[in-house]
């Protein structure tokens, strides 16, 4: 995606969330089933790229 006017930012955090099983949840026995793990995103040159799993939450931080 181009960032027209954020071209001086950077990717400071990506975090998703995933999971192959659309029907999966945490529980008692299984509390870390689904949970946010670090992924890849980058900036350059004012366009950001991103491998997106399917069916997923993104949370991509960008700054100074």
């Amino acid at each position: 995606t181009e960032l027209r006017g954020f071209a001086s930012l950077r990717v400071l955090e990506h975090q998703v969330l995933a999971n192959d099983d659309l029907h999966a949840c945490n529980t008692k026995e299984q509390p870390d089933r689904v949970k946010p793990v670090s992924g890849h995103a980058e900036m350059k040159d004012g366009v950001l790229s991103a491998s997106l799993p399917k069916c997923s939450w993104n949370m991509i931080r960008l700054g100074k």
